[in-house]
Order: C-alpha cells, then sequence, then structure tokens
C-alpha cells in the first residue's frame, strides 16, 4: 500500500521532472560517492575515515586542499542513508543543513521497488538543482550513490527512462558521451567528478579529480579507476 501510494504520485511528477527546460543553472556541481559501507544502515570505520577526510582535506571549512576555495556550495544534497552519513562531517564543518533526497529501504517494499523511488528521487533532484534560484550561479555539492550516478546495467533495467546523471544531464550525449564514464566502478570510492554549467543548464565543462590523502588518512585506499581497492581482510567493509 505504501509504495503504490507513493508510486501513483510520483510518477507523474517523474514525467514532468525529465521535460522541464531549466529556468537556473548552477555554476559548478562536484560529485562525491558515499564512504565504503559496512551494513545497509551503516558506514565501516574505512567509510566513516573517508568521510571525515573529505571534509577535513577536499570539501570541509578549513580543508587543506579545498575543491570550494572562494565560495562555499550552496546546497549539500544526499541521496541514500550511505550518502547523508558520508556528508556529515563535512555539513558540520560548513553548518550546512544537508537536503536530503532520501528513499529508505523498508520492509514493506521490494528491492525493485526501492530502485524505482530512487529513479523518482535522483530525477527530482536533477529537476531542483537545474530549475531552483537558489542555485543560481552557486556551486552544489552531491554526496550521492554510484549506480545513480553512472551505470549502464541501471540504465539497461529501465530503457527509455532518465535513471542516471549521467543521462539525466545529459552526459551520455555529444560531446561528452566518450569522456563520462558509462558505469562507475564498485570499487571506486575516491574520485569526485566536477561539472560545470553554462546558464541554460547545458553541460560546459566535465572533469575528474582522484582523492589522494595525506597525514593521517594516507592509509585510505587510492586504487585507479577500475581497479580493486585492495581493503584489509578485516576491514568488514562490503564489496560495493
Amino acid at each position: 500500500m505504501l509504495f503504490r501510494l507513493l508510486q501513483r504520485g510520483l510518477l507523474t511528477l517523474a514525467t514532468c521532472v525529465v521535460s522541464v527546460s531549466s529556468l537556473a543553472a548552477p555554476e559548478r556541481l562536484v560529485i562525491v560517492r558515499h564512504g565504503e559501507k559496512l551494513d545497509t544502515w551503516h558506514l565501516c570505520q574505512t567509510g566513516l575515515e573517508r568521510a571525515q577526510a573529505l571534509s577535513d582535506q577536499y570539501l570541509g571549512v578549513d580543508a587543506t586542499e579545498p575543491l570550494f576555495p572562494t565560495a562555499p556550495p550552496a546546497a549539500i544534497l544526499t541521496l541514500t542513508i550511505h550518502t547523508s552519513e558520508t556528508a556529515q562531517p563535512t555539513a558540520h564543518s560548513r553548518n550546512i543543513p544537508t537536503t536530503n533526497y532520501v528513499a529508505l529501504p523498508s520492509a514493506e517494499i521490494t528491492a525493485a521497488q526501492l530502485e524505482a523511488l530512487m529513479n523518482h528521487q535522483n530525477q527530482l533532484a536533477v529537476h531542483d538543482l537545474l530549475n531552483d534560484g537558489r542555485y543560481t550561479g552557486k556551486q552544489v555539492l552531491m554526496f550521492w550513490e554510484h549506480f545513480h550516478t553512472a551505470s549502464t546495467a541501471l540504465e539497461a533495467r529501465h530503457p527509455g527512462k532518465q535513471v542516471t546523471l549521467r543521462q539525466l544531464l545529459k552526459l551520455d550525449q555529444a560531446p561528452f558521451a566518450q569522456q563520462v564514464p558509462a558505469t562507475w566502478p564498485d570499487h571506486n570510492y575516491n574520485y569526485f567528478w566536477i561539472i560545470d554549467f553554462n546558464p541554460d543548464g547545458s553541460v560546459k565543462s566535465f572533469s575528474t579529480e582522484r582523492q589522494t590523502y595525506l597525514g593521517r588518512y594516507a592509509k585510505l585506499p587510492d586504487n585507479d579507476w577500475g581497479a580493486p581497492e585492495n581493503l584489509p581482510n578485516a576491514s568488514r567493509c562490503l564489496k560495493n
């Protein structure tokens, strides 16, 4: 019943989400994956350390290698429980509340139903990103889930729909289709995707930046794109 009620209202909105022309656009979007997971609800110790490292080195107010050197992000968006947990050190550092599009797992819905809800929340987040005047000309930070960033498998399960950021932001089209990975690998937690926009919401540029940590965080996994993460056997972290 819960899912049917949600689905009835959301399917109509989802149709609108991908067809609305952009009325506003941020200057820059930084996408970062959540930290490594212990289970459905929690990050493992490596993931918790990565969340703090992200704030201390790249994203927080006193970051040593700041991705936001001149102005704070206008918003911090999250999609899942793990992304919300990963965002907390940065949000606390900057005193910015997270804007949550979280679809929660529940015993009342199946995995397929949860995926459909997450697809909708992904569409809604992009609609807001490109149409909410609060973000116009600003920088926005997304802590996101990798399947809903880029996944050929997810896209194949939903033909004719836009369900990943890669599709929703038109990164699967020229001139970026060959530059932007079609799938975010399961083992990579250590990259940023950085997207700059034109005022009309079209993408001006796409780049990636690798997270390479120093000092107390130097032991965090730092694998190449698509390479295994090589976590310690005792880490208890899930493999994706």
